[in-house]
């Protein structure tokens, strides 16, 4: 076993919390008190619940594809699979910010 995949194997396992935090926030399973004093709480809600999943659903892909890439393939495209992964959690972050000051 390479670094490789030790790399992807470690990125699907910590991105198993998130998937999780975000299908439980999704389908209402838990409303953290945190959420209450907004506007739309249901709404803020669902947007932080689809945030915490998409990106964990992007962790979990470059979990993948550390897993099942050819390395030539995965070192060439990682700096664009990384970029991806900081650049929509950021995004994601701002939209569900903009959505809790209403």
């Amino acid at each position: 076993m390479d670094e490789m995949m030790l790399a992807g194997i470690f990125a699907l396992v910590t991105s198993l919390p998130g998937v999780l935090l975000g299908l439980a926030l999704l389908a209402g399973l838990w409303r953290p008190a945190s959420l209450d004093g907004a506007r739309d709480p249901d709404g803020l809600r669902r947007a932080v619940g689809g945030t915490v999943l998409a990106i964990g659903g992007l962790v979990s892909a470059l979990g993948l594809a550390l897993l099942l890439l050819p390395r030539a393939t995965l070192l060439a495209t990682l700096p664009a699979l990384l970029g991806a992964v900081l650049v929509l959690a950021v995004v994601l972050t701002v939209v569900v910010l903009r959505k809790q000051r209403g």
